[in-house]
């Protein structure tokens, strides 16, 4: 039996890239599980580490871009209303590499809440941002957030084994998931992104929401808890991995909870798309792949529910999310 079971283990190892069997041993999560993960999840360099602002970065202390103003206008007559918005103090961005988010440190003002939105796995190899990408980068469907947290901690203890990995730049595989030109790269330092957070001094919550897809409604609850805890010299840092639809999603849903009962919706979801880079009343049709437009309407759907949820008297200031849908159910059968 322990024969079978060495070999086991070496079979394993080489298919995880000569990690040793005791580090996975020691984790909750089965060992042919992190086997079979790392097999089918690409390992993808998502932002390399230099200390420039994150892509796509953004805060609601920034103007307008000319340009998007001018045609914003050209197409809609008069820009969306900006009531409120400038004293939101949020900012947002696509993953960050640890010097990104440092540059970015001196654009925030407050106690700083680093907002990670990402279900999949994703941390930091020698500062660079890395996640493992697989089909949809639905790897963590389904999965609790106590086992996505202690399947990115087994991973990453995998990393610290190694001495040296192959990775591709995510934009080289985006399209086709092949990795045809990987980077070599020294492992010297490897962390969550909760761990390099805290190390320097700042909070973290995450939020995690399939890629391309709707907040869940437990994790809407969860982020109205956070929301109604929060201090008031509060400043919120959002991110998903493209800096778009995820975090456009909670940036509006962020803003409907703050001003919603002042400024129409469509006024909401115009300013950010004016000020970052989607617009969520655009609706993707993407050849071949209609869980996209499928996930952009329900994204959709949630948020106009969410700002009548808000502007309800009997919503956002008497109940949780969950508890005001079912009523609106109740209702919509009586």
């Amino acid at each position: 039996m322990l024969f079978f079971r060495k070999i086991y283990s070496f079979l394993v190892a080489f298919t995880l890239g000569l990690i040793s069997y005791p580090n996975f041993a020691n984790s909750s999560i089965p060992l042919s599980y992190l086997a079979n993960y790392v097999k089918h999840n690409s390992l993808v360099i998502d932002a390399k580490d230099s200390f420039k602002l994150p892509r796509h970065f953004r805060t609601s202390e920034m103007p307008v871009p000319g340009k998007k103003q001018a045609e914003y206008l050209k197409s809609h007559g008069k820009l969306p209303s900006f009531h409120g918005y400038h004293g939101l103090k949020v900012s947002a961005s696509a993953q960050f590499s640890k010097r990104n988010i440092l540059a970015a440190l001196s654009q925030m003002d407050g106690k700083i809440y680093i907002i990670d939105l990402r279900k999949e796995s994703h941390g930091f190899l020698n500062g660079n941002a890395i996640s493992w990408s697989g089909k949809r980068n639905w790897a963590n469907e389904g999965k609790t957030d106590d086992f996505v947290n202690t399947l990115e901690l087994s991973l990453f203890q995998h990393l610290n084994t190694l001495k040296q990995i192959s990775i591709c730049y995510f934009p080289k595989v985006q399209r086709t998931r092949a990795c045809k030109e990987p980077d070599s790269f020294n492992i010297d330092t490897t962390e969550t992104e909760e761990q390099l957070i805290k190390q320097l001094g700042l909070e973290y919550r995450r939020f995690p929401v399939l890629d391309k897809w709707r907040p869940d409604d437990q994790v809407i609850d969860q982020f109205l808890q956070f929301i109604r805890s929060l201090p008031k010299n509060a400043w919120l840092h959002f991110h998903c991995r493209g800096g778009s639809g995820r975090t456009t999603t909670f940036l509006v849903m962020y803003d409907i909870i703050k001003n919603g009962k002042n400024v129409k919706l469509e006024d909401i979801i115009a300013r950010h798309a004016l000020a970052g880079v989607r617009d969520l009343q655009r609706i993707p049709h993407v050849k071949y792949q209609e869980w996209v437009t499928i996930g952009a309407l329900k994204r959709l759907d949630v948020i106009e529910k969410f700002y009548k949820y808000v502007c309800d008297p009997e919503g956002y200031s008497s109940r949780s999310w969950t508890e005001w849908l079912n009523l609106q159910k109740e209702e919509f059968t009586s």
